[in-house]
């Protein structure tokens, strides 16, 4: 035979009425009245449900979770899922679902087009770069590196990229490559190269 809560602190009073009295007998007894007053089972309904879960929310300033649904005067998941047909965990997520804290968001997030290529050009021609790899390492910290405006731009190579935006092409011309030439003073260099003349 199945016994309920209520029935267990009933039959805990009565065996504590039956021995002596006593200051800590009627403590305990006073206790159980009061976790039999808190237990009372409630007919739940589906408006009564949604009552006691709207009572909560407001009284917390937050939609109810499933383990808030454990503390007292609060429908059980297994009465959730009885009355709705459903689990508790997806009644409340559709019913009442928990506001999630919205992320920093960057200016990058709300740009069009336009301004995605309009700030990689800003970006470009201040530093001037010569290949990928340079414009990743001087851009701003704040600016996106150029593999994210390409994938933004559904493109997927650096020339792609650099043709999509029109920018001029940075290269690296002869005129900006120094040469350098050595020189060898030493005698025993001298000696080897007049041999070698010799031959």
């Amino acid at each position: 035979m199945y016994i309920t809560r209520l029935q267990a602190i009933d039959i805990a009073i009565s065996a504590i009425k039956q021995l002596p009295d006593s200051s800590q007998n009627r403590q305990a007894i006073e206790r159980l009245e009061n976790i039999k007053n808190d237990c009372k089972a409630i007919d739940w309904t589906q408006e009564t449900v949604r009552k006691a879960l709207d009572e909560w929310a407001e009284a917390h300033g937050r939609n109810p979770t499933v383990t808030d649904l454990a503390e007292p005067n609060m429908p059980k998941a297994v009465t959730i899922q009885k009355l709705f047909d459903m689990k508790a965990s997806a009644f409340l997520s559709i019913y009442y679902p928990v506001k999630k804290s919205k992320r920093n968001s960057s200016k990058y997030t709300v740009m069009t087009k336009e301004e995605w290529i309009s700030d990689f050009i800003n970006q470009y021609n201040s530093i001037c770069p010569a290949s990928a790899k340079e414009y990743n390492a001087k851009r701003d910290n704040d600016s996106p590196t150029w593999l994210t405006v390409a994938r933004y731009l559904n493109i997927a190579t650096w020339n792609e990229l650099l043709m999509l935006t029109g920018v001029k092409k940075n290269v690296r011309s002869d005129d900006n490559i120094r040469r350098y030439t050595v020189e060898h003073s030493s005698p025993s260099y001298e000696k080897i190269s007049d041999l070698l003349r010799k031959r």
